[in-house]
């Protein structure tokens, strides 16, 4: 694994999505920080496989339609009130539920806006960090716990596991 790159955020972050960019292009994976802690982003069949539940990262409902999700209107309407925040959502897909995620964290939501062209990328939880990792980012603050997850319908949603995003939102 290299050298993790410390994120400053008074600096240009060009050279580090460039980097991100090509490494994520080529099926490697990036660790970088999130809103509830490191997070490996890699295309769905590069992911390690002992990270669970992955989702996919997306910038808004407009990034996860043109992938070619459903997104009922009750998700876009959270997508638009709550993202980027620590909260996954559950769309219904006719091929089983899909996870969506925008992490809240300034590396993620830059890499998340500059990556749209690569392709769908998955997302996961990396608290112990990624052995393999190909590129690894950090930052001073480091948070920890579990997103919230949601499960959206056409007509309505039901929280499945609470975690960092709050009910009251």
């Amino acid at each position: 694994m290299p050298p993790p790159i410390e994120w400053n955020p008074t600096v240009d972050p060009s050279d580090l999505v460039r980097r991100a960019r090509e490494v994520l292009a080529a099926g490697g994976v990036v660790v970088l920080p999130g809103d509830c802690g490191p997070l490996a982003v890699a295309k769905p069949d590069a992911l390690p496989a002992h990270l669970t539940e992955p989702a996919v990262l997306c910038w808004g409902s407009d990034a996860a339609a043109a992938l070619g999700l459903s997104v009922p209107p009750v998700a876009r309407r959270l997508m638009f009130r709550a993202w980027p925040a620590p909260l996954v959502l559950e769309l219904p897909s006719a091929n089983g539920p899909v996870r969506v995620r925008c992490p809240e964290h300034p590396v993620a939501e830059l890499l998340a806006q500059s990556v749209a062209d690569l392709g769908p990328l998955h997302v996961a939880d990396a608290p112990n960090g990624v052995a393999d990792a190909a590129l690894v980012v950090t930052a001073e603050l480091q948070l920890s716990g579990a997103p919230t997850l949601v499960r959206a319908t056409a007509t309505s949603y039901e929280i499945v596991c609470d975690g960092a995003f709050p009910r009251t939102e």
